[in-house]
């Protein structure tokens, strides 16, 4: 999917994204903050951020995080920037580079990481969660746990069992919650003390 041009297209929605729909992110957004706990000077670092969709949702649950949205979709970063968050521009396939950028932000509670695992070869997702292990008392990560109907071609297969040998390799303190619908899942991983 070139979520450049969609971006263009469909502009500032779920559309604008790739989601299937507002009702499904929101589910997913739900089941993330379910492992937050509420409070506003907390430090979230979303990669992967889109426009912002999950900022808002905080919002309209009256939350108001530090946010840092990190995106390689410049026109959605600045849809954010508009908002007054801090946004930075990065390929997420560049582990280096993103360790740059996380070097930047002072404090890190939490790291989300919402939708773009299905699109991430295995490898490199699990680099990248070493990454977040590394950086953040807690990261969460929702994906889609298999491909279901969506076109084979461009998702890559996470299984279930996938997930947990890829997020053993890295942590033993983790969950995986697959409860809230068909074909997600959310994996809630904390630093080993």
């Amino acid at each position: 999917m070139d979520f450049e041009k969609t971006f263009q297209k469909y502009g500032p929605t779920y559309m604008g994204v790739g989601w299937g729909s507002e009702e499904s992110q929101n589910k997913r957004f739900s089941k993330i903050c379910e492992y937050i706990p509420i409070k506003d000077d907390t430090n979230i670092v979303d990669i992967g951020c889109g426009y912002g969709a999950l900022l808002q949702y905080m919002h309209n649950n009256l939350w108001n995080p530090y946010y840092y949205g990190m995106d390689r979709n410049k026109e959605a970063l600045a849809y954010i920037r508009s908002k007054r968050s801090m946004t930075y521009t990065i390929d997420i396939r560049s582990t280096s580079m993103l360790k740059t950028l996380l070097d930047k932000i002072h404090t890190i509670d939490y790291i989300v990481c919402c939708g773009l695992f299905q699109h991430m070869p295995k490898l490199i997702g699990e680099d990248l969660i070493k990454v977040f292990i590394e950086y953040a008392p807690r990261s969460i990560i929702s994906t889609r746990s298999d491909r279901s109907n969506r076109d084979k071609e461009k998702f890559v297969e996470w299984s279930l069992s996938d997930i947990e040998k890829v997020t053993r390799n890295v942590t033993n303190k983790f969950i995986i919650d697959h409860s809230y619908m068909r074909h997600d899942v959310t994996i809630v991983m904390d630093k080993e003390t």
